[in-house]
């Protein structure tokens, strides 16, 4: 058994495994709970993540969020807005998605760079960390 978070949000507890296939055609517009995108227009302190999809309609509900460079990893939310998923790129830095394999790199909190921590991406919230 398995907790399913769906593409418009929705959770789902106690899905049996073997009732799930995975989908493999998907686009580059396809977007989902949990990802961080930009608007195509240029706005590089501005960043948002997907908290719903609405596949059909083809738009997203966005948490936007304003970058400070004074604190970087302390988001400030701005607005929540509907955005059609044609006016969306996926974030160029924070590219990462559920069952993703990822490596912990950064030196400040990693001072012994002979090691590398990996880890398995098992959730991404909505409020921009």
């Amino acid at each position: 058994m398995v907790d399913v978070k769906w593409q418009d949000g929705t959770k789902e507890t106690g899905v049996s495994s073997t009732d799930l296939y995975p989908v493999k055609t998907l686009d580059y517009l396809e977007f989902f709970p949990g990802n961080f995108v930009t608007k195509k227009s240029p706005a590089s302190d501005v960043y948002g993540v997907v908290e719903s999809v609405d596949r059909a309609e083809r738009t997203a509900h966005i948490q936007w969020f304003k970058v400070y460079p004074e604190n970087p990893s302390l988001p400030n939310p701005i607005e929540k807005t509907y955005f059609s998923v044609y006016d969306l790129h996926d974030h160029p830095d924070f590219h990462f998605k559920c069952g993703c394999l990822v490596l912990h790199s950064n030196p400040d909190t990693n001072p012994d760079s002979n090691t590398l921590t990996a880890g398995k991406v098992l959730s991404a919230g909505s409020d921009g960390r």
